[in-house]
């Protein structure tokens, strides 16, 4: 059985859309506003449709990333699971060349794991990147792998 340490969050992410849907929709009702008052010609019921369709899919498809893509950090290694596209598969720590960050500490945001095979693997809406990147190199140290350095992180941190 895997031995899992953590499960990557994304929480911050979810609040954040929860907190601006007040915003959202009232940029919702000044679009349909502004379509109805000064553009002739436009069915305004169908551009509302069209309009709040497109945002109901949108931030449904955010909320379904957030909820249904899983990044385990295992004991060695890390595990990603996401059911819409049929992944399942894990990245071994000694596989990791770098891991890229924001250079400070946020409520969410992207993580690009970097493999010695020249694939990068993004992970979004990730909750505290910084910390999640000091977890994972934590857990690569336990297994004696250290994760490089590269000049360009340096040169980001200054």
């Amino acid at each position: 059985m895997k031995e899992i340490i953590a499960k990557i969050g994304r929480q911050n992410h979810q609040n954040h859309i929860l907190g601006v849907m007040p915003l959202i929709t009232i940029v919702f009702g000044i679009q349909c506003y502004l379509i109805y008052h000064f553009a002739e010609g436009v069915q305004v019921g169908d551009y509302a449709l069209l309009l709040g369709a497109s945002l109901a899919t949108f931030i449904s498809w955010l909320m379904y990333y957030d909820n249904y893509h899983h990044v385990f950090i295992c004991k060695d290694h890390l595990h990603i699971y996401f059911p819409l596209f049929g992944t399942n598969y894990e990245i071994e720590y000694q596989d990791i060349e770098s891991i890229v960050t924001p250079e400070e500490e946020c409520n969410f945001s992207s993580i690009v794991v970097k493999t010695k095979e020249g694939r990068n693997h993004v992970f979004h809406f990730v909750d505290f990147p910084v910390a999640t990147k000091t977890l994972i190199e934590e857990q690569m140290k336990k297994t004696n792998v250290e994760p490089a350095v590269y000049e360009e992180d340096f040169d980001q941190a200054a």
